[in-house]
């Protein structure tokens, strides 16, 4: 697994926007935030990734977070955004669908219940802000079910354990965004002291 990872940027204690494993059919995971994987050392939220993903007919994968500062515990993160780092994330994933290099055509959405339960409201501003850009790219969108808030739910051993199986025969299920979006009350349009940014 770890000759094909691309890790950007490559060897940054506190940052990571992209973790990819590149292969022919490549399947997009949006993630809460980065913990501790990169291209040389895997994490076991990763190698489930990689599992479920490659029992589901994936052979490469993508992911991207809804914020990139690497956390072990999101509760760690900070309570208002990084201006700089929260825009770069979002047009990195943005960019990485609009050449199209990857032919990404499938979104696992997989952030959990973090983008409620911890008291940071850019979370959810950047799942409503990637909702506007993603609809743009006609993709299906898939979740290995839903917490019982309704949120995708997240691929750490413990949610998977606890809550939807064994890994082998986990299956990517239809997650509809748009409804979820209406029904969570994501927003889609950022505001920053008082101005609006799409």
């Amino acid at each position: 697994m770890q000759k094909q990872m691309i890790c950007h940027p490559e060897n940054h204690p506190d940052l990571r926007y992209l973790l990819a494993k590149k292969g022919k059919n490549n399947l997009l995971v949006v993630g809460l935030n980065p913990s501790r994987a990169d291209a040389e050392n895997s994490d076991p939220t990763m190698r489930n990734i990689d599992r479920i993903a490659g029992n589901n007919g994936y052979d490469g994968w993508l992911l991207v977070n809804l914020y990139p500062k690497r956390k072990p515990n999101p509760a760690d993160l900070e309570l208002k955004e990084e201006t700089e780092i929260f825009w770069y994330n979002l047009h990195l994933i943005k960019h990485l669908l609009d050449r199209d290099q990857f032919k990404i055509k499938d979104a696992w959405l997989a952030w959990g219940d973090g983008v409620d339960n911890l008291n940071r409201p850019y979370l959810k501003q950047a799942a409503g802000y990637l909702y506007r850009n993603l609809l743009l790219h006609d993709l299906n969108y898939f979740s290995i079910g839903r917490t019982g808030k309704a949120n995708p739910r997240h691929p750490s051993p413990q949610s998977v354990n606890c809550h939807v199986g064994r890994l082998e025969e986990i299956e990517l299920l239809k997650f509809d965004f748009r409804h979820y979006v209406r029904n969570i009350k994501l927003e889609p349009e950022i505001k920053i002291n008082g101005l609006k940014f799409d």
